[in-house]
């Protein structure tokens, strides 16, 4: 069963020119992921969010942890359903630094 959430999950991702290596961060959920380059980033973002999602479903977590922050499902979790539930959450990646910024979203 898949669970589409009706919000788009805003990251930023920003080079550290100390290093050369990426930080990107969703706050509005907690995830913080480093990558040598944008593309790692991006991955290690969109695996973050998969398995933080999955965690909150699994736990019976995920209506509470959306309703703390002012979201909602567009339709309630069956009782009956405690596995193969998946959710996909739409986000966009924005990178700064460099000469110009880039956005990357997945839906």
């Amino acid at each position: 069963m898949m669970l589409q959430l009706n919000l788009k999950i805003r990251c930023e991702a920003e080079k550290i020119e100390q290093s050369g290596r990426w930080i990107g961060e969703c706050k509005s959920l907690g995830i913080v992921v480093e990558g040598d380059s944008l593309d790692d980033v991006h991955n290690a973002t969109d695996e973050a969010i998969d398995l933080l999602f999955a965690d909150l479903v699994e736990d019976g977590e995920l209506e509470e942890f959306l309703a703390d922050r002012g979201w909602s499902l567009n339709e309630p979790i069956p009782d009956a359903v405690s596995e193969g539930v998946s959710v996909s959450v739409p986000w966009e990646l924005i990178a700064r630094g460099g000469a110009r910024d880039i956005q990357r979203s997945t839906a």
